[in-house]
């Protein structure tokens, strides 16, 4: 949807007016983000309205005019953006991601690069460097990788993961990028073809991943699949399941703790993902 989104707006948005709709994009898809973070978290993470502004800051950083600054300025704004970048591993939370929590990142990177089409730097050059270099090429793949692994191993051992055992799963996650690299973007990238024939291409593969998620989803008690035997009540997710109901939620002072007097709760409810239904038991 972005990249057409971008087509229509280079055929239909003047050009003098491209970054003044790339920055109504932004302030819109911001605020929408910063919203669902608040009122349904797997919404504001995976849905594109939510995460648009990320890409229309690098889009803003791409096509803005570059201002002949001092180089003394640039290297300054290098800065200030690697600052921004090293200050958000310190505050973010993953219980308000993106939103304003992912600004820091977002506009750092902008303005790193934003400097470096007038004055490269010592942070350029610090980036530039071979080990990060290598880092950045397989990023994408590393990105498409980290999680299953993560998620295969605390689905299969449990959670919470020692420390030794993050790095080896990190070890894994490195492993499995550098050959996805090698052997599907690299050769992916040196084939020949019309941007037609691409585009065709593209479409076909969304439709049959659609296609196959679809007749999984609706194959959920299929003999293949994982069979489960519940009723239809009984597997219906109780309004505090996504808050309270997953690792750490529990300490959720804001959405978790209930009834008149939050600060001076008397009583801890315990157990599996169905103790919930003791909630009004409890308050009465």
């Amino acid at each position: 949807i972005w990249p057409i989104l971008l087509m229509l707006a280079h055929r239909w948005v003047p050009q003098k007016w491209t970054p003044l709709f790339l920055a109504v994009v932004t302030f819109i898809s911001l605020g929408t983000s910063e919203y669902l973070v608040q009122t349904n978290t797997r919404l504001g993470f995976y849905m594109l309205p939510s995460r648009a502004w990320e890409l229309s800051i690098g889009g803003l950083a791409a096509i803005l005019p570059k201002l002949s600054l001092r180089s003394s300025l640039s290297m300054l704004e290098a800065w200030i953006g690697a600052g921004l970048m090293i200050l958000a591993i310190f505050i973010s939370r993953e219980t308000h991601f993106p939103g304003l929590h992912a600004v820091p990142v977002c506009l750092g990177t902008a303005l790193v690069l934003y400097a470096g089409h007038t004055h490269p730097g010592f942070v350029h050059r610090l980036l530039a460097i071979a080990p990060l270099n290598f880092v950045g090429r397989i990023s994408y793949s590393l990105y498409l990788w980290h999680w299953p692994v993560i998620i295969f191993y605390k689905s299969y051992f449990g959670a919470p993961i020692a420390p030794a055992t993050m790095i080896g799963l990190g070890a894994v996650s490195f492993a499995l990028a550098i050959l996805s690299y090698a052997y599907v973007e690299r050769p992916t990238r040196r084939i020949q073809g019309s941007g037609r024939s691409m585009v065709i291409a593209g479409v076909l593969g969304m439709i049959v991943l659609v296609l196959f998620s679809n007749i999984a989803k609706r194959a959920e008690k299929s003999p293949w699949r994982m069979v489960n035997n519940l009723d239809e009540q009984t597997v219906t997710a109780n309004p505090y399941y996504y808050l309270c109901a997953k690792e750490g939620g529990a300490y959720d002072t804001k959405s978790c703790i209930i009834g008149p007097h939050p600060d001076r709760y008397e009583v801890i409810l315990t157990g599996d993902s169905h103790a919930a239904h003791f909630i009004p038991t409890v308050l009465g």
